[in-house]
């Protein structure tokens, strides 16, 4: 039988059994952050990194 691979979580830093982590957007996540890593994921996929006056040509942007 072989040793449970150990990863860090990606918000907190703690050390997790890989078989423990639960991923998002195939980064792992302990049990106490996974909730706030879907949250910032869901913030975050309407960004445009190459945009850089990205409100001014937005679909919903009103000058009035």
């Amino acid at each position: 039988m072989g040793k449970d691979k150990i990863l860090k979580c990606m918000f907190c830093g703690k050390e997790i059994r890989k078989k423990d982590a639960t991923y998002v957007e195939g980064r792992p996540y302990c049990e106490d952050c996974y909730t706030e890593a879907e949250t910032m994921a869901d913030v975050d996929d309407g960004w445009d990194e190459e945009d850089e006056d990205y409100d001014e040509d937005d679909e919903d942007f009103d000058d009035d």
